[in-house]
């Protein structure tokens, strides 16, 4: 019988081959699918999708969220250090409001 162990595996050509694969492509972010993600209960993993968007500007999307009880209006999201208009336009379409 033929047991794995009579198998040989080239190992390095199996690291090769998973790095050609989708998750070779880590550097580009996936875009979120559009009015996605909801600003008022995303968490920092979620907000981090939002091209442009790392781990500080999320901290600071929820602070903000946080002191002012929550978004009412997308464009409140300007009001966020971090977020200017060219930001803001790249990610309105990502994001919504529940």
């Amino acid at each position: 019988s033929t047991g794995l162990r009579d198998k040989k595996v080239d190992y390095k050509q199996e690291v090769l081959d998973f790095n050609k694969s989708e998750f070779g492509r880590s550097e580009k972010k996936l875009a979120p699918a559009e009015n996605s993600i909801n600003i008022n209960t995303a968490e920092i993993k979620e907000l981090t999708k939002l091209p442009g968007i790392g781990k500080k500007t999320a901290e600071k999307i929820i602070d903000f969220r946080k002191k002012t009880g929550g978004f009412t209006k997308l464009n409140e999201l300007l009001q966020v250090q971090g977020i200017g208009n060219s930001k803001f336009n790249n990610i309105k379409k990502y994001i919504t409001i529940k």
